[in-house]
C-alpha cells in the first residue's frame, strides 16, 4: 500500500492509476499502519521465535497467535485509532490475515523480530497510554513487551530458543546491561522499562510495569503460549 499526500504544485502525477492512494489525511493511514500491521507483526514475530517457529506463516498458524494478534488489533489497538474517511478496516484486516498465512512471502521471525528498540517506542506506548489512562489494562500490548524483552533481552537462565537467539538490536548491548542485576523475570522487565526504553511516560505506569513482569515471568515459567492465554483472558475481560 502506497498512501501520498496530495499536494503536488506541478500536476499530480498518475500513480494512482497504479493503485497508490493520493490523501490529504496521510498520519491516519501512518497510525492504521503501525498499530494494525506493524505492530501485530512484531507480537507475531515474538510469539512465533519463542515457539521456535522460523516464518511469520508458520507463527500465524498456530491458533493461539493468530487469536492474540487480532484480539491485539480489534481490542487495543483499532480503539485508539482515527480512520482515514471512507476507510474499509476489515478488508484491510482481511488482506493482513491472508499476507500473514503466506508462505511464499518467506518472511522471517528473526527479520521482523529484529531492532525492536527502534520499532517498538513507535508502536506500543501511545495506544497502551491511551487505555492506561482509562482505567484498563492493554495486555496483548503488554505480551508484546514482555515477548520483545524474552527473545532480545532474555532473563538470566532463560534460554529463548534459536529463533529468537537471532534476533538483532542495535541497543541490545546497553539492555543486557540495564538488566544484568535483575534476579527474577519481574525485576528484569521493571529494569527495562524503568531506563525508559519505550517511552518515559509508560515507565512511570507501574500497572503496566507490573503486568509486563508477570507476563514476562510466565513466558519464563510456563511458556509463551501460556503468557499469550494469560494476556488474552485478561484483555477480554477489560473488553467485555
Amino acid at each position: 500500500m502506497w498512501v501520498m499526500e496530495d499536494h503536488f504544485p506541478a500536476g499530480r502525477p498518475a500513480w494512482d492509476l497504479g493503485g497508490a492512494i493520493m490523501s490529504d489525511e496521510v498520519g491516519k493511514y501512518e497510525q492504521v499502519k503501525l498499530r494494525i500491521l506493524n505492530g501485530p507483526h512484531s507480537l507475531i514475530a515474538y510469539l512465533g521465535a519463542l515457539d521456535g517457529r522460523a516464518t511469520i506463516p508458520a507463527s500465524f498458524e498456530q491458533d493461539w497467535i493468530a487469536e492474540s494478534t487480532l484480539a491485539l488489533i480489534r481490542d487495543e489497538n483499532l480503539p485508539t485509532i482515527d480512520l482515514p474517511s471512507g476507510f474499509g478496516v476489515e478488508g484491510y484486516i482481511e488482506d493482513l490475515t491472508h499476507r500473514w498465512h503466506n508462505h511464499d512471502l518467506g518472511h522471517r521471525t528473526r527479520q521482523v523480530g529484529s531492532d525492536g528498540s527502534m520499532r517498538l517506542p513507535q508502536r506500543i506506548p501511545t495506544p497502551a497510554l491511551f487505555h492506561l489512562e482509562q482505567g484498563r489494562m492493554p495486555a496483548l500490548l503488554a505480551l508484546t513487551v514482555a515477548a520483545w524483552f524474552a527473545c532480545v533481552v532474555p532473563p538470566r537462565g532463560f534460554e529463548p530458543g534459536e529463533q529468537a537467539r537471532a534476533m538483532s538490536d542495535p541497543d541490545q548491548d546497553r539492555l543486557q546491561e540495564i538488566a544484568a542485576r535483575a534476579t527474577t523475570p519481574a525485576e528484569h522487565a521493571r529494569a527495562l522499562l524503568e531506563s525508559g526504553c519505550l517511552s518515559e511516560q509508560l515507565a512511570e505506569r507501574e500497572d503496566f510495569v507490573v503486568a509486563v513482569g508477570e507476563l514476562l515471568t510466565t513466558i519464563v515459567t510456563s511458556g509463551p503460549r501460556a503468557a499469550a492465554a494469560d494476556a488474552l483472558a485478561a484483555s477480554l475481560k477489560e473488553n467485555r
